[in-house]
């Protein structure tokens, strides 16, 4: 099966104000491991189950979609990056907007982080940067994507302590009232902050980089520490050093991230399990850029999730943590990082872990989901002898697509609170 589906995208929201009925494919729900069937009313699962018992619920007000054996399982959540000035000095924001937004619902990412970087100019001027900002997250709140704004900041150890003067005026005056628009706190996103080493002062630095991120806690935001692209695992251990400074001089401060603003570390990867466990004391969220080492960052207990690159079939990150050559997981394992796990690593989110939570398809879960092509399921552990085609009844384990490292699943459609996005047009 191909990595994407050869047919175009239909990117035109299409409301359904019916009720709906999924028939006949396989439901990944964790309070009904074999559902083959599922109901959606409002913007909502209803109802998941058998497809014998969906017969006796079906009315005249659902519209009836055959699965035709395909899988309905929880949207992924996607990461974009975008300068500022690519979707703000454009003629048409909204256009420029939701093309970025409708790329990631191509790839079934029903909630998507928007990571607008802003230069040393934007942020000289910070009621020029909020005027930029709006019309861009006005776009992206009227998109039926769940969208989480991010401002992105260059804060490299030459211009630390600059920046984090800027952060005062960005965080009093651009992103005041922006909120509001966007429908929840925009996030801070901090880069270039973690040399290998050079002739940066780490002690300034370390200071600055505590001042802005406790600027950014005490402002109500959540804060993102980005490792850059490619960083070498082997300063992991410097990174963790500096993570758990800045723990202990945030505490000083009282001025921790709030459980439900975790601080997000990303791009941080290391296959040393004594890392993972400092990490851990840290209460800092890891986000992996790529394939990592996310069976040691499980075993430690260290909250986790993974990204995909934009474009990518997010299944092919999954299959990459299958079958990695060190560090192998499920493909439940590896699910949860893009879907649960996200999930919890966003603003607000944390609440959201039951039955009824983000990443879920329960009774009484948002009905944000996408339908993927697959070829076969299983109950795949990184172990090709162990990965089971079928499992006992009793452990009720949902089944996931078998990746076998070649053939991934294709979209069919994405769907966003019952709201249908995308559909493949065969």
């Amino acid at each position: 099966m191909p990595d994407t589906p050869d047919s175009a995208l239909d990117a035109s929201p299409v409301a359904s104000a019916a009720p709906r009925l999924l028939r006949d494919g396989t439901v990944h729900s964790t309070t009904e491991p074999y559902a083959e069937a599922m109901i959606v009313e409002d913007g909502l699962v209803a109802w998941v189950g058998s497809d014998e018992t969906a017969e006796h619920l079906r009315g005249e007000q659902h519209v009836v979609e055959e699965l035709d054996r395909a899988l309905a399982a929880p949207a992924f959540v996607g990461w974009a990056r975008r300068p500022l000035t690519e979707l703000a000095d454009v003629d048409d924001v909204a256009a420029a907007t939701s093309t970025v937004l409708s790329a990631q619902a191509a790839q079934g990412a029903g909630t998507l982080r928007l990571s607008l970087a802003v230069g040393p100019e934007e942020l000289a001027d910070a009621r020029r940067l909020r005027a930029r900002l709006e019309p861009v997250l006005t776009a992206a709140a009227a998109h039926p994507l769940d969208v989480h704004p991010l401002v992105a900041v260059d804060a490299g150890p030459e211009t630390a302590t600059e920046t984090a003067a800027a952060l005062e005026s960005l965080l009093q005056v651009a992103l005041d009232d922006v909120d509001r628009i966007a429908g929840r706190p925009v996030g801070v996103e901090l880069t270039g902050l973690w040399p290998d080493g050079g002739s940066a002062d780490m002690a300034e630095a370390d200071a600055a980089l505590t001042e802005a991120v406790a600027a950014i806690v005490q402002a109500g935001r959540q804060p993102v520490l980005t490792l850059p692209e490619g960083a070498s695992t082997s300063s992991a251990s410097v990174v963790v050093e500096r993570l758990e400074g800045l723990r202990s001089r945030l505490r000083e401060l009282r001025a921790s991230p709030r459980p439900d603003r975790p601080l997000l570390l990303l791009g941080f990867d290391t296959s040393a399990p004594e890392l993972w466990r400092r990490v851990l004391d840290t209460a800092a969220h890891v986000v992996l850029r790529g394939p990592g080492h996310l069976a040691p960052a499980l075993s430690t207990g260290v909250p986790i999730s993974a990204v995909p690159a934009e474009g990518e079939n997010p299944w092919s990150l999954i299959s990459a943590h299958v079958h990695h050559p060190e560090a192998g997981v499920s493909v439940r394992a590896g699910f949860n990082a893009q879907s649960r796990g996200a999930f919890r690593s966003l603003a607000g989110e944390q609440g959201q872990a039951g039955p009824g939570g983000g990443g879920q398809l329960n009774p009484g879960s948002a009905a944000t989901y996408a339908i993927w092509q697959v070829d076969s399921l299983a109950v795949q552990t990184p172990d090709a002898r162990t990965a089971a085609w079928s499992t006992d009844v009793r452990a009720r384990t949902p089944l996931l697509p078998y990746l076998d490292g070649v053939t991934l699943p294709g979209l069919v459609a994405l769907v966003v609170d019952g709201q249908e996005l995308h559909r493949a047009q065969l």
